[in-house]
């Protein structure tokens, strides 16, 4: 990591992304299957599907997406040295 002006580590932009990214899945954790669902929980439904179960998947839809950007963008390939 570069250093800055006095002397403190900056960090680069996957790692900053990662927090992020750690953040909003520990958020995301919460709000699907956690004290989150008090929230959607009641009888009404939509497109057909019961609302506690369309807040669930959606959650979850975004906790896949999460798991993609990391991969893709923080999770780096370690090059050995024998490689």
């Amino acid at each position: 990591m570069p250093k800055a002006r006095h002397g403190k580590t900056v960090p680069d932009k996957s790692r900053t992304f990662g927090r992020w990214l750690s953040v909003l899945f520990v958020i995301a954790l919460l709000m699907g299957a956690g004290p989150g669902t008090l929230l959607a929980n009641s009888p009404r439904a939509i497109w057909g599907v019961p609302l506690l179960y369309f807040w669930c998947c959606v959650w979850f839809l975004v906790m896949a997406a999460i798991v993609v950007l990391a991969y893709l963008f923080v999770w780096k390939k370690e090059v050995s040295a024998s490689d």
